[in-house]
């Protein structure tokens, strides 16, 4: 049961914010009051600091896919993708040596 309960807290984790994770350490740790009043300011000092930004988007447009020498294309064969809207590529390599560029 203790197991499955520090589990359950760890799985939670990753969803807090940094002081409340820290405040979780430390009372598990049992860390003295000056040593938790330090880590909180080290916190507050470090998000005063950070600039969190999310990255700039990123775009990937596939204008063509050309197979050669795969299954059955023996020769080049391209398929213009422009204009199609959404679109999904699927593929599978069975096994090595299986003509999927990975042998």
């Amino acid at each position: 049961a203790a197991a499955r309960a520090a589990a359950a807290a760890a799985g939670a984790a990753d969803i807090l914010e940094p002081e409340a994770l820290f405040a979780r350490y430390a009372a598990a740790r049992g860390l003295s009051e000056p040593l938790v009043a330090a880590g909180q300011e080290v916190l507050s000092a470090c998000a005063a600091n950070a600039r969190l930004q999310l990255p700039p988007p990123v775009q990937l447009r596939l204008h063509a896919v050309t197979l050669d020498g795969f299954g059955s294309f023996d020769r080049p064969t391209e398929y213009d993708l422009r204009g199609r809207g959404l679109l999904l590529l699927q593929g599978a390599c069975a096994a090595a040596g299986g003509g999927g560029g990975r042998d």
